[in-house]
């Protein structure tokens, strides 16, 4: 509520042109959506974020106003104040009841994402596979389209307050102070399990490496690393943004903090499983990174990693050559 009464006093906005940017979850969304904010500050138009609570923590890294959104127990509350702001447009990337709700209480000009056809989401839900999408388009250029934007050089880079800076800084060394090599961290999970590393790929890459390893993630289950330190529900949203900005790189599956790296300018590997960078949740280009995902005619069986068995009955999408693998990022990360 505090980011609403200091927008309630900011009478400047309304002395320049103002738009809504909806985009509620999730982090790897949100982030793809940074290059929206980032093309409108460069036209002098202040971009106002509409987050999600759950959220909220990676809002002040975000460039723009940022308004946090408690599903409807602030609603009216939020298009009250955006109503206030006076903006000459909302775009929502989020396509959801809510956010649509949202558009049409502010009554200004929108406009819209538009996601997966009813007919490709029928056939994900079913369980067809491979999963085909109509629209080849990375998510960050349909979030920019969506937007009405001519931006081909997309901006992903987040703002450092100083305040989080330091308190990251502070953990971070707290951590890995007393080692000789930055480390680097690894995200063995996501929210879905389809998602998960291979352990033993995971271990022959970190063997050859022979760098410092922390592990990061909510979950400190699964995946356990000899000699590593485990930083699995040790580090807050708000403050994970500086660990890995403080970092080597990062090794990660296909997920949240594979987009936060990209946002905060460090190496990366990243692996694609049951999913696939075609199907648009690819990384914003203009990073230094490498993607690692196998041709298979069953592949991506998933959008999300929502599978818990592998239909085919094969994981053959886990069966990398990881020794060539490991070489490679030995190099890469050196």
């Amino acid at each position: 509520m505090k980011e609403h009464d200091s927008f309630l006093k900011k009478d400047v906005l309304r002395t320049q042109k103002v738009r809504v940017i909806v985009r509620l979850s999730a982090l790897g969304d949100i982030l793809l959506a940074v290059p929206v904010a980032r093309y409108l500050l460069n036209q002098d138009i202040i971009p106002v974020w509409v987050i999600g609570k759950k959220f909220e923590a990676i809002s002040p890294y975000l460039p723009g106003k940022k308004l946090i959104l408690d599903g409807v127990n602030n609603l009216l509350k939020t298009v009250r104040i955006l109503k206030n702001l006076e903006p000459e447009s909302i775009c929502d990337l989020q396509g959801k009841l809510l956010s649509f709700v949202l558009v049409r209480l502010l009554g200004v000009p929108g406009t819209y994402y538009r996601k997966r056809s009813f007919e490709e989401n029928f056939k994900v839900i079913s369980g067809e596979f491979p999963v085909k999408c109509s629209d080849s388009r990375p998510v960050w250029k349909r979030y920019l389209d969506a937007a009405v934007l001519p931006c081909d050089s997309p901006d992903p880079s987040l703002n450092f307050p100083a305040d989080l800076y330091q308190r990251g800084r502070l953990l971070f060394n707290n951590f890995f102070g007393k080692m000789d090599k930055l480390p680097i961290l690894v995200h063995p999970s996501a929210s879905h399990n389809g998602k998960f590393f291979p352990e033993d790929g995971l271990r022959t890459i970190i063997q050859k490496l022979n760098l410092p390893v922390g592990i990061i993630g909510d979950n400190p289950k699964g995946i356990y690393l000899k000699d590593a330190t485990d930083l699995r529900g040790k580090v807050p949203l708000e403050l994970l943004p500086v660990i890995i900005k403080l970092s080597r790189g990062v090794i990660t599956t296909d997920s949240g903090p594979m987009h936060l790296t990209r946002a905060v300018n460090r190496k990366f590997a990243a692996f694609f499983f049951q999913t696939d960078p075609l199907l648009g949740f690819s990384p914003i280009p203009g990073g230094d990174f490498i993607l690692f995902s196998e041709s298979l005619d069953c592949k991506p069986c998933s959008l999300h990693g929502q599978r818990e068995k592998c239909p085919n009955g094969t994981w053959q999408c886990r069966n990398m050559d990881w020794k060539s693998i490991a070489d490679r990022l030995a190099k890469y990360f050196q």
